[in-house]
């Protein structure tokens, strides 16, 4: 799946409710490594503010 603008705010709010990245990948459609690569590509959807919860 390619990444779209869009994603940005859904993942903001995902991250903000402390949903862990397997959880996230899974609701996009995708798999962890990609959410990673989306994270690296995209800074602006990989903030994490969730206080170090991860997949």
């Amino acid at each position: 799946m390619k990444f779209q603008k869009r994603f940005v705010s859904i993942a903001r709010l995902m991250f903000l409710s402390k949903v862990n990245d397997k959880d996230i990948a899974e609701s996009f459609g995708i798999d962890v490594e990609t959410l990673e690569w989306w994270k690296e590509e995209h800074p602006a959807s990989g903030r994490d503010d969730r206080g170090g919860v991860e997949g």
